[in-house]
């Protein structure tokens, strides 16, 4: 990581780079790119998924989540704001976002040849995409496994329930800005503190992360902790539900920096952040331990929610979409269509000019090949 640091900064001073712009922040090559910038006094931007969905992205100066310039901000600091205008509403494309991404392991594998050292943050081969079938497999049968369960939840005479949804398994909140390392330690933590301190008539909900279905499963481990804590059937597990069905109907909502506490909040469900994150401030979520969150969770202020979540869309949301069917910035219709017509045109000269490159042999000028790729993309 040391060339890597030494290598950006060169770069930035021969190409007289003014601005760095990444997606996400807990990535170590980021996080040096942030401390880079700053000592270079140069702009540091960072996209994320929308904090408030859906309709936004999240774009800001100086890093997002924990990072975010939010996080040290008291409520009484935030000035009182307006509810912005959300002139678009997105219609989300999965089959867009898969496509992206076929795209984007795709170029991964066909570069693999000429970068054999690069280590990339997520695994490239045919084993990643036997994840993702498994995972359309898996929502099938949880579907159906889990349908008494779900029932249950969201029956009229519901259990009185906590709910812990997961993040993803190798997601950087957690190892950057948690006091855990693994989402296990997470769960046993949060399962050890209900069995011993939580009421004895109330059920805690661990919900699967909907992107880690293929890669992961809690279940044996979830039920190992219930019976070694004392608490086998009041500790469950589900994968597939709706989750603003469950947050109307729990008592209080627990995790470690997900932006779903976001989502609780706005259902008028205290949170209790466990890990750094940006909301976690005193007035909008609970600040005692796990073991009192239990027995007296709270109420959400909702004056406070409202100040806050409308100062967090002025000063970060963009009301667009990375993935919806609309481009990002409003398009005239003459326009659209036109740029429609090309797209399939576009996709297969990238994938073929992506693939020759990778196996040309040739020293590889990256700079030339974006600037061909942003004009045929851009138009």
């Amino acid at each position: 990581m040391v060339s890597w640091e030494s290598f950006l900064t060169d770069l930035i001073a021969e190409r007289r780079i003014d601005a760095i712009v990444v997606f996400g922040t807990s990535r170590r090559h980021h996080r040096i790119a942030a401390r880079v910038a700053e000592a270079l006094g140069i702009a540091f931007w960072a996209f994320e998924e929308g904090y408030v969905r859906p309709d936004y992205i999240t774009l800001e100066c100086g890093g997002v989540n924990a990072d975010s310039p939010l996080a040290p901000l008291a409520i009484a600091d935030i000035p009182k704001v307006k509810v912005p205008a959300k002139p678009r509403k997105f219609r989300h494309s999965f089959r867009k976002m898969a496509l992206y991404s076929f795209w984007y392991f795709a170029g991964g594998m066909a570069g693999a040849r000429r970068y054999p050292h690069y280590q990339h943050h997520k695994p490239f081969g045919m084993h990643e995409l036997g994840l993702w079938i498994r995972a359309a497999y898996r929502k099938q049968l949880y579907r159906w496994q889990e349908r008494p369960l779900r029932e249950q939840l969201l029956a009229n005479d519901h259990p009185h329930f906590f709910l812990a949804p997961l993040q993803v398994y190798n997601d950087s909140q957690i190892r950057v800005h948690s006091p855990w390392r693994r989402i296990e330690d997470f769960i046993e933590w949060t399962a050890y503190s209900f069995a011993e301190h939580a009421p004895a008539d109330s059920v805690l909900v661990f919900k699967h992360h909907p992107m880690d279905r293929g890669h992961t499963d809690y279940a044996a481990f979830i039920e190992a902790c219930a019976a070694r804590f004392g608490a086998s059937g009041r500790i469950v597990y589900i994968h597939d539900a709706h989750l603003p069905s469950l947050l109307h109907r729990c008592m209080g909502l627990v995790t470690v920096n997900s932006t779903t506490g976001l989502q609780a909040l706005f259902h008028r469900v205290p949170v209790i952040a466990l890990g750094r994150c940006f909301y976690a401030k005193p007035g909008l979520t609970y600040q005692g331990s796990l073991d009192a969150f239990w027995n007296d969770p709270g109420a959400v202020d909702m004056r406070v929610y409202s100040r806050f979540r409308n100062y967090l869309v002025r000063v970060s949301q963009i009301n667009s979409s990375f993935y919806a069917d609309d481009m990002l910035v409003p398009v005239p219709e003459q326009r659209r269509k036109h740029l429609q017509r090309r797209k399939l045109a576009r996709l297969l000269f990238v994938a073929g000019l992506v693939t020759a490159d990778a196996y040309s042999g040739r020293v590889w000028d990256i700079t030339a090949t974006v600037n061909v790729l942003a004009a045929l993309l851009v138009g």
